[in-house]
């Protein structure tokens, strides 16, 4: 089991930031290799093991952080996935919503003035009843 503290650090020295920031920047280009390599469309698949000792080869990072990458990486995937499927079902009940509507109007009028629609015949009516 893993314990992290969020932490804000003071007073750092120039050199002690530029340690960090480099962990950082490594880190950060361990998970998006690893998010290109674990894509289900990837061009070159590896799997999960083999990929965290790779990143802690090319990326001089220690296991923690290599695992933490690959599975930051996955959470992303899957969390993509999941809000396709989310947005996918939000705009088919969108549409069938808008097909109700049309239906609704359409089916209790006649045919549709083109004066009605237009911008400039609303507005007039607008003035004219401020008037």
């Amino acid at each position: 089991m893993k314990t992290t503290i969020k932490a804000k650090l003071l007073n750092l020295s120039d050199e002690n930031r530029e340690i960090i920031d480099s962990l950082m920047l490594r880190f950060s280009s361990a998970m998006r290799y690893s998010f290109n390599r674990r894509q289900p469309k990837a061009e070159n698949p590896i799997t999960k093991g083999d990929l965290e000792k790779l990143l802690q080869k090319k990326y001089k990072l220690n296991s923690r952080y290599a695992k933490d990458a690959v599975n930051k990486a996955e959470g992303i995937i899957s969390s993509q996935k999941e809000l396709v499927k989310m947005h996918h079902s939000d705009y088919k009940s969108k549409v069938k919503q808008c097909k109700r509507e049309l239906k609704l109007n359409f089916s209790n009028k006649e045919k549709p003035n083109p004066k009605d629609w237009s911008w400039s015949h609303h507005r007039k009516e607008v003035l004219d009843l401020a008037n």
